[in-house]
């Protein structure tokens, strides 16, 4: 495993941390209560950084096998949640929407802003896609850390 990839890792965790500090950002993935959960799954990645550059722990390739596992069961129960939120939000409360977009950090905006859009002239489906594609590029800078940390690199 290199220095690098635990480099990068780091700055994949404070990234988050910080977007996680933002009111917009909590209520943009379901409230507090998957902030929580969040902020638990990125101190203890945190933890386990801290611990392989020090040399405490040892990774297995079954140990990164399993991550991978977890990382894609995770990938799918986010964008189900996302999903979920703004299928409800774009739906009976598309105004309301529309009104807090300009709150949102300019990554977010941009996203919510063209799901909405596609969804108010009857695109849904294609809305979908676009939101899927987001959230999988999103997710994308995390899975390439751990594969290179799979492959020794």
């Amino acid at each position: 495993m290199s220095i690098e990839s635990l480099k990068e890792i780091k700055e994949y965790v404070n990234e988050f941390k910080q977007k996680l500090q933002k009111s917009s950002f909590i209520k943009a993935i379901g409230g507090k209560r998957y902030a929580s959960m969040l902020e638990k799954i990125l101190s203890f990645t945190e933890s386990i950084v801290q611990d392989l550059e020090a040399g405490k722990i040892l990774v297995s390739k079954s140990d990164i096998e399993n991550i991978l596992t977890r990382y894609y069961v995770t990938e799918r129960e986010v964008k189900n949640i996302v999903k979920t939120l703004l299928s409800v939000m774009t739906g009976k409360y598309l105004d309301v929407v529309k009104d807090i977009i300009p709150l949102l950090p300019e990554n977010i905006k941009r996203i919510i802003a063209n799901y909405v859009t596609k969804v108010a002239s009857g695109a849904s489906e294609e809305a979908i896609k676009d939101l899927d594609k987001e959230i999988e590029y999103i997710f994308q800078n995390l899975l390439s850390s751990i594969k290179k940390i799979y492959e020794g690199k």
